[in-house]
Formats: C-alpha cells, structure tokens, sequence
C-alpha cells in the first residue's frame, strides 16, 4: 500500500534585544513512501509452575501498525493445543471468562505429565487455518537462597525508609533468574496490616546472579503511621524465557515518544509471546 506523507515545520520569529533572528519555515514533501504491510500474529502467553500440574493458556492475535488501541483484545478460540513431556500429551481446552471482563483461556489439569524440576515441556498449537505455533521450557529447582536483613535508612526529611536486605545465591549453578516480591508485616495502632514494598534498585524484581554471589535487596517504605515487625519474601526461580520476558516488558513505557524503542521477547516459533516455567520459595525476615 502506497501513500503520501507530508510533514511540515514552521519556524516563527524570535526576537531578543538587542539582537533578532528571523527563521523562515520551510515545508517539504515524500511522495511514494511504501508503509510496510503488517498481518496481526498469534499471541501465547503461559506460565508453568514446577511441581503443579494445571496448566493456563491465553492465546490472542497481535494488533497491527496503526492499530487503534481503543479495541479490545482479539481472542483465538477454535485452535488446537496441546503440551507433552516427551511421553504423553494432553489437550488444552478453551473456556471463556465467567465474568465476561476477562480474557478466556485454555485449561487442563495435566497430572499425565511428569512436571518435576528439570524435565522439558513441550507445546504444540494448530490454528483454524493449519499453521502451527511451538516452543518448549525447562521446568526450573526450587530457589535455593538466603535473606538476611541489613539496615534502615531514612531516605529524605519526610520519615520515608529503605529497608536493605543482603540476598544470598545458595545455588551451585552458574547463572540463575529469580522473580522477587516483598510484604512487610506490622501493625497501625491495634490492627495488624501488610503493604506490598516498591524494589528501589530493580524495577519488577527481576534479576540475574551468579551461583554463590550475593546482592543487596533495596525497599522503599513510606508508612510512617505502621510499625513493622517483619518481610515476607515471595522468590520465583525462573527459566531464561521467563526473565528475558518479564525484562522486556518492564522496559516498554508504551506511547513515550522520547523513550527507547524495545522489541518484546519471545520464545514461540511462528508467533508471539512466552511459553516459560517457574518455581516458588519464600522467607520471612524478623526485623531487629
């Protein structure tokens, strides 16, 4: 598709005394630019936990160059998919949401297939028209770590606090991906309450470290009125996909014209999209 773009630059007068500066305006023209033909591609999301045998997948299709973001999302309802280990397979069915807000997803209880830590887990999609998405994840160990509290610090003239936590890898493996989120625990005069705490350091929590190493955890806390005792720490041990993933999307600021271009990772052949496993542990930290 052909189309003519015209952009236009107007300078006006700037006057400062004593000296002046006229600039003239200027316009020009790009007649025959070709814009790109852009088809909308299938888009999976799905998150698989070790250890857990139910299984959730969203399917969509992408929106296209100038696509008004006003639309909803397009679901993908009549495709066939599947996940194995190697040895047996089981088909996911799709079921619209209950309240009818939501996306519909693709479900089954796989208790079939071996998701012990270490195995692969294969996906398979046929769509309406006969083309066919894959990819594959490895299902990650538990998260083996240490926290261990460090110090508050008052962050400005407000009573704002950060609270500093040393996270330790116990992990033998040389590179491991974790997803970290935080609840502090206390208490507002005689009513025990709990608050999500911001990662200063490390927008969405994620991280990569090396096997044995340590990292310094950074929380903001702005509650002056809450007396907290003590932090309740929820770590995922991810696979690649699932950090690589989490990492581009926590980069995209949307419409921002003065942010850097990111191209949202993927890991489905012939789409888009992330098909990743995970695995949980938690902590709580007494605090002194």
């Amino acid at each position: 598709m052909k189309s003519t773009l015209k952009s236009k630059i107007f300078f006006g007068f700037l006057w400062t005394l004593p000296f002046f500066l006229v600039l003239a305006s200027c316009e020009k023209t790009a007649d025959n630019v070709e814009i790109p033909h852009n088809e909308p591609k299938p888009v999976v999301q799905s998150f698989l936990e070790t250890g857990q045998d139910s299984v959730k997948l969203y399917l969509s299709q992408s929106n296209p160059v100038f696509y008004s973001t006003t639309n909803q999302t397009t679901e993908i309802k009549d495709a066939v998919v599947s996940i194995s280990d190697g040895t047996n397979s089981v088909n996911l069915v799709y079921h619209p949401d209950a309240s009818g807000f939501n996306r519909g997803s693709y479900d089954a209880v796989a208790s079939a297939l071996s998701f012990n830590s270490g195995n692969q887990i294969n996906l398979n999609i046929t769509l309406s028209d006969g083309k066919t998405l894959t990819s594959s994840c490895v299902l990650p160990a538990k998260p083996s770590f240490k926290i261990e509290f460090q110090e508050i610090v008052q962050s400005n003239g407000y009573g704002d606090k950060l609270l500093k936590f040393k996270f330790t890898d116990l992990s033998p493996n040389p590179e491991n991906y974790y997803h970290i989120a935080a609840i502090v625990h206390g208490k507002q005069g005689n009513y025990i309450d709990e608050m999500e705490l911001y990662d200063d350091s490390n927008y969405g929590g994620i991280y990569k470290i090396s096997g044995g190493s340590s990292k310094t955890l950074s929380y903001y806390f702005w509650d002056n009125y809450m007396s907290i005792d003590s932090v309740k720490f929820y770590v995922l041990a991810t696979d690649e996909h699932y950090y690589n993933y989490h990492k581009s999307v926590y980069a995209f600021e949307g419409d921002n014209p003065f942010a850097e271009p990111v191209i949202i990772y993927s890991n489905i052949k012939d789409g888009l999209g992330v098909f990743c496993g995970y695995n949980r542990n938690s902590q709580v930290v007494m605090l002194p």
